[in-house]
């Protein structure tokens, strides 16, 4: 299992950073914490780019721990920028 896991995140983090490099992964204050990461989560399910890849991970990990690997990856992201 640590090795789905370890290889789920690293899946993450690619559709992360391309949603990032694509300007879809910045948020907006009008949102909660936990709405903006749900919304980031749903429109990578979406995204044609990006779909597939998602719903494998989900399928293997299920949306709770999948939720909980995309907030950590976002905020290790967010606290690396805040701190250039």
């Amino acid at each position: 299992m640590p090795t789905t896991v370890a290889f789920s995140k690293l899946s993450i983090k690619k559709l992360y950073a391309k949603c990032r490099q694509q300007g879809r992964a910045a948020w907006h204050d009008g949102l909660e914490y936990a709405e903006f990461i749900n919304a980031l989560w749903t429109m990578m399910l979406n995204s044609p780019t990006c779909k597939e890849e998602a719903m494998k991970i989900e399928e293997t990990l299920g949306r709770g721990d999948t939720l909980q690997i995309l907030s950590d990856i976002f905020l290790e992201d967010r606290n690396s920028n805040s701190d250039k």
